[in-house]
């Protein structure tokens, strides 16, 4: 048994505090789809959170592998530790 039913449930983020989570990190892992589809490419990024228009952005050379996946498949996902002894992390589908 791997555990993960143990524990308290997800549960949602609502606005306010994912911004709030997003605004005050500014580093994280990008994950992004390879061509494969079995696995995830996992690159740390420093990003730059926009709460007026919803968008976290980070910067790429054009030759970087995770930029050659979002043009193929634009589906990431951003994983941001919390504050805590546990961490509160976060995987935001975006």
């Amino acid at each position: 048994m791997c555990g993960l039913a143990q524990g308290p449930a997800p549960r949602p983020l609502l606005d306010e505090t994912l911004s709030v989570l997003l605004g005050k990190r500014g580093f994280g892992v990008l994950l992004t789809v390879r061509r494969s589809c079995c696995h995830p490419h996992l690159a740390t990024v420093l990003y730059r959170w926009d709460s007026g228009a919803r968008m976290v952005w980070f910067s790429a050379a054009a030759d970087r592998i995770k930029v050659g996946h979002l043009c193929r498949c634009p589906r990431v996902m951003v994983h941001v530790g919390g504050d805590g002894v546990r961490g509160l992390h976060r995987r935001l589908h975006l």
